[in-house]
Order: C-alpha cells, then structure tokens, then sequence
C-alpha cells in the first residue's frame, strides 16, 4: 500500500466522526483497559512484571497496556506496525528490556538494493534486517535520510497475512474509504441544501416607470459603487431584502428535499460497519432498530471476531513474543534463574447485557459440569490466582472485623463462637 493512500485513511479517521468510532469501537473490545498478563504461581515473577509494564516504553510515553493499544491502532490503520526490542543499560532496578513502536513509514525506502526492497532486507526470500530511519520529519538536528540497521530477531513485524508468501500489510479499513466518503459526502450535500432553506430572499422588482437609482437615492437593502451604479448582490443572507433595478425580475430557485435520507445513512452505516468488521450499532450508536434477542444475536458473532484477532494475532505474535523477550534479558542480566513460569494472558472482559440471565447460565454450566470456577473468572477477565487470593484476604478481614455477609461460609453467630440461632430453624 503506497504512502498517499495511508496518509488518505489516516486523515480519514482523524476527522471523519464514524470513522473515529469505528476504530474506537475496535480498540474497546480488542484491547480495551489492556490485556493482562499474570505469570502462574509465581509472585516474584508477577510484581517484576508490573514493574516492567510500567517503564517499558523506550520513548519513556506509555506504559504496556497504552503500548498495547497504540501497537493495534497503528496495525490496523496502516496495516503493518514495527516493534523494536532496545535495552536502557541505566535500569538498574528493573528489567532493561524497552519496546519501542514504529510505524511503517520510518522504514528507510532510499535504502535498496540487490536484496533490499522498501527498506526491509531479505535473504532466502525472509526478511533478516529492517532499516528505520531516525527520525519522521527533516529536524535540524536529525539528517532524514540517516538510518539503522536492526536484524529481525530484534523486531517483530506485524501485519495480517491472508496470502501465502505475503510480507506486507494493507489497512484493515481500506474497503470502507469510499463508503465513508459517500456518507460524508451526502450529509454535506444535505447541510448544504438546509442552508439554502434558511436563506429566505425577498426580491421587490419595481416597475418601468419607478424612480431610477442614483447615488444620492439608494433604496434600504442595496449597496453602490464609486461610479453610483447598484453594486452587483452575490450572497445571501437569511431574511435579506433586496431592491432590484426597475424593470427587473427574478425568480428564486426553492430547493426541494430528496427522499430517503435516513434510508441512505442506515445503509451506508451497515455498509461501513460490514467492512471494518464492527456491528452496525458499534459504528452509528444507534439503537432503534434492534430488539434485546437481535441485539444479542449480533453481539455474540461480533465476540467471535474479536476473540479470533486476540488469540490468533495479537496474543501469540506480540504479549507472547514479549513475554519472551522479558524472560530472556532478565535471564541475560541476571535478574531471573533459568526457569520462568507460564504466563497467563487476560483479555479485558465484555460487557454483559443481562448481568442476572449470564449469572444464572453460568451458574447452571458449572452444576453440570461443562464450566469451571476457574474458566468464568477467565471470562471476566480476572487472574484466576490472584481473584482466589484476594477473596482469602477478604473473608479474613472481614472475620478479625466480626463482619459477615449474605453468601459468605459462616454467620457473625459463627466469628464470635456462639451458636447460629438461625441453623435448624
């Protein structure tokens, strides 16, 4: 995908307000809050993790989660995003390990050769180095053409492949530009015409004999010229009156509605949202034409999508990699022994639409054995540990504080060494 048409779909989703929505509405479900990562039984591990997430921007900006958003944003815009592994020899309290995100635009094309395309060298037909320029823009200090060599062990590449033996990305929402642009264009049109509603124009044509206009007899609503002549009126204004010449006339054009405009923008809505893989509702906020079932129907599928590109693209190819990555440099530095526990990803959970019917199925799942604790607290996007954890700390407090509430395993009767009144009532 060449440079002009990414820089077309970049403005178009900095201004275009469905455009925005679309990829808001995206970035909620896929990233949202941030997906977690908690590393199994291990506490160490887990608080020099949450340590790391939050210096791990080697542009010292974001912390991993806000990382994480920008690394999808950037994918799905331009269709490919880069990140770098760098090491900040100053950390001496947490792991060096930095990621640094780049987008497509910082690949160094000046750069080719034999085995050099676009920036990016291959060997064998595989990609071994990318070369990134230093900078974006020609700073003062900054030589625009200057670049980097980085090996690709250093970098991970991203982008969706859905052709065997592709090696460049294109934008996810590169089949909805023109519909945007048709939707844009209409309601512009539309604005246009009630603006030429508003304009009510009253014309007095006066007759032959009618007094002629001179410069010392000028009727109210006119403007003249330093020669005496009537200024010629190009523009209106709502509620003008103007004065023509005697003898003239003119007939005003009444602009006329065109039907089915909010046929047009439901469409083109439905239309936007079916490219950019969002439901209809996700893109318009409208709900006035679905009912609880539909709505729910609907959002089931769209759970399905976004599960597929957590757990098929961003979860392996990236939180994995880095995780990885992490791993690695502690070892290289001597932070970590040679063993490193699973790491147990969370993405953020989705809003439920009925609380009370998705509490009572998931009740009825784990009755019958075809759902776990473990699994619904997954879903929620909870760490399974650290919610068992949790609820031990707070049935403690709440005992050394002779507190109990409806649900818990004992009754205050039972924290203060009485008996219950209420068993065997």
């Amino acid at each position: 995908m060449d440079r002009l048409t990414r820089e077309r779909i970049r403005r178009t989703f900095r201004l275009n307000p469905f455009a925005r929505k679309a990829m808001a509405t995206l970035l909620n479900n896929v990233v949202g809050f941030g997906i977690t990562g908690s590393p199994v039984k291990s506490p160490k591990f887990l608080k020099a993790w949450n340590a790391w997430c939050k210096v791990c921007d080697w542009d010292g900006v974001e912390d991993f989660y806000a990382l994480q958003r920008l690394i999808v944003r950037t994918w799905l815009l331009d269709g490919e995003v880069f990140v770098v592994k760098r090491l900040d020899t100053a950390s001496l309290d947490v792991n060096p390990l930095r990621l640094q995100v780049l987008s497509v635009d910082q690949l160094n094309a000046s750069k080719a050769g034999d085995n050099i395309r676009h920036g990016v060298e291959y060997e064998a037909g595989r990609p071994v180095a990318y070369h990134f320029r230093k900078a974006l823009e020609d700073l003062d200090t900054f030589d625009p053409n200057a670049s980097e060599r980085v090996e690709a062990r250093f970098v991970k590449h991203l982008f969706m492949r859905e052709e065997p033996g592709q090696w460049r990305g294109r934008s996810h929402f590169e089949p909805i530009m023109d519909a945007l642009d048709g939707v844009d264009d209409y309601l512009e049109a539309e604005g246009v015409r009630k603006r030429m509603e508003s304009c009510f124009v009253g014309f007095v044509a006066q007759g032959i004999d009618g007094e002629e206009f001179t410069a010392g007899n000028v009727q109210p609503g006119t403007a003249t010229m330093s020669d005496g002549e009537q200024a010629r009126i190009e523009s209106f204004y709502p509620g003008m009156i103007n004065y023509g010449r005697p003898g003239e006339k003119m007939e005003f054009g009444e602009p006329k509605a065109a039907g089915g405009f909010s046929d047009f923008l439901r469409w083109g809505g439905i239309r936007i949202a079916a490219g950019a893989g969002v439901t209809y509702e996700g893109v318009t906020g409208d709900l006035s034409n679905v009912n609880f079932s539909s709505y729910r129907a609907g959002a089931n599928e769209y759970k399905l999508s976004i599960g597929a590109f957590q757990w098929l693209a961003l979860i392996p190819r990236v939180l994995v990699w880095v995780w990885e990555a992490f791993c690695e440099v502690g070892l290289g530095t001597g932070r970590h022994g040679n063993r490193f526990p699973e790491m147990k990803w969370t993405p953020p959970p989705f809003q439920t639409i009925s609380r009370l019917e998705d509490a009572k199925a998931d009740l009825l799942e784990m009755q019958i054995g075809v759902a776990n604790r473990r699994e619904k607290v997954n879903e929620r996007g909870q760490d399974f540990e650290t919610h068992l954890q949790e609820a031990a700390d707070d049935l403690k407090a709440q005992q050394n504080l002779h507190l109990a509430f409806k649900g818990d395993p004992f009754t205050p009767a039972q924290i203060n060494g009485a008996a219950d009144p209420n068993i065997g009532a």
